[in-house]
């Protein structure tokens, strides 16, 4: 109810939290979480037209690049390339790549991600949105979390028939 009343009010919905942007000498990565998906905006603002893009991942599968494009999702590393350079990426145009994570073990973290032209490194940009192996300490707690509640509820039905037998004190 309360976006409706945003909408009528004609007040602008909130920016999409799992969104953000990078930018370096004249690119720029966009990067969109939504659900299992991750996707990349790759802007030429004015450098020379990008024929390859590559960035850290973990757990991808199902790649989808633009046309005239190949990509290699082996590995920790999500690379997408053109051997055609009418296809590349020109200063003013943007080109979106994109891939899905399974949920085993990945989460949200921070990656390197590249731009080239042919061999050349373009730009590199770090700290770029990605998905990375979930850290081990993650799993230590959700067990240990897990291991309390089981215990608590242990403890708790225990507690609870020992105050409802016959035989003990009131």
């Amino acid at each position: 109810m309360s976006a409706m009343i945003l909408i009528l009010l004609g007040a602008a919905p909130a920016p999409n939290p799992a969104a953000a942007e990078f930018k370096i000498d004249g690119a720029m990565v966009r990067v969109r979480v939504h659900a299992h998906v991750y996707s990349y905006d790759v802007v030429n603002v004015d450098c020379e037209p990008i024929t390859s893009f590559e960035v850290g991942q973990c757990n991808g599968y199902y790649p989808n690049v633009p046309t005239g494009w190949q990509s290699d999702l082996s590995g920790t590393v999500f690379r997408c390339w053109t051997d055609d350079p009418s296809r590349a990426i020109f200063p003013g145009l943007t080109k979106t790549f994109s891939y899905r994570v399974s949920s085993d073990g990945a989460v949200l973290g921070r990656v390197a991600a590249r731009l080239h032209r042919g061999s050349t490194e373009i730009a590199s940009l770090d700290g770029v949105w990605g998905a990375i192996p979930e850290p081990l300490a993650h799993r230590r707690a959700i067990i240990l979390t897990l291991i309390v509640i089981f215990g608590l509820h242990a403890f708790l039905v225990r507690r609870r028939l020992r105050g409802n037998s016959p035989s003990s004190p009131r």
